[in-house]
């Protein structure tokens, strides 16, 4: 991830992020994408090993008209998430009277210096993946979360099974994959197109 940060111009975060705006752009085929990322408190090194942390919600809207290369996307993308971490934007959903009109796609992307189990794994802390669940009060959001570690980046989705199919999530995840699999072959975002990245 390091050499592609370095050869696209870009972090991590946006990354995935744009990937992700770009597989709801292209199911939905809609130009106006809404997503947004969690930003945790969980940045100096004596809050790593903390058993909790504040998120705060900051969402990214995007007009895929405006963008014609995928730097553009990425451009827009790091505009967008600056201007939301700028704003306190961590209570923008929960202040919303119906939180499933234009629901917002929330992705969460850790390293593995964050989400490092071990300290929790010898003081006898259990963790469990929360797969889907149709208890609207334990989830209110579609997720995405990406775990990086130092062998692999995994990821799940967690989402409401009395909202979406297992089809249409599948559906989702397999997009992502494939664009995030096209996204990380280009050597030049300036020079490909956005229709380059979804012609799959």
């Amino acid at each position: 991830m390091a050499e592609l940060e370095k050869r696209h111009g870009t972090s991590r975060n946006e990354f995935i992020l744009t990937a992700i705006i770009l597989a709801l752009h292209k199911i939905e085929n809609k130009d106006n994408v809404m997503s947004s990322f969690a930003f945790h408190n969980r940045v100096e090194k004596y809050s790593k090993n903390a058993g909790g942390l504040t998120l705060l919600l900051v969402p990214v809207g995007v007009n895929l008209k405006t963008c014609k290369t995928l730097n553009d996307l990425y451009k827009a993308v790091r505009k967008k998430s600056i201007d939301g971490l700028a704003a306190s934007t961590y209570d923008w959903l929960a202040k919303r009277t119906n939180p499933f009109v234009d629901e917002v796609l929330l992705y969460v992307y850790e390293t593995a210096s964050i989400t490092g189990y071990k300290f929790f794994d010898e003081i006898g802390a259990k963790f469990k993946a929360l797969l889907n669940t149709s208890n609207e009060a334990a989830l209110r959001l579609t997720v995405l979360q990406i775990f990086e570690k130092p062998n692999e980046i995994t990821g799940i989705v967690a989402y409401m099974t009395n909202k979406y199919s297992e089809q249409k999530m599948t559906r989702f995840a397999e997009t992502v994959g494939n664009i995030i699999n096209k996204m990380a072959q280009v050597q030049d975002s300036s020079s490909v197109s956005i229709a380059e990245i979804l012609n799959f």
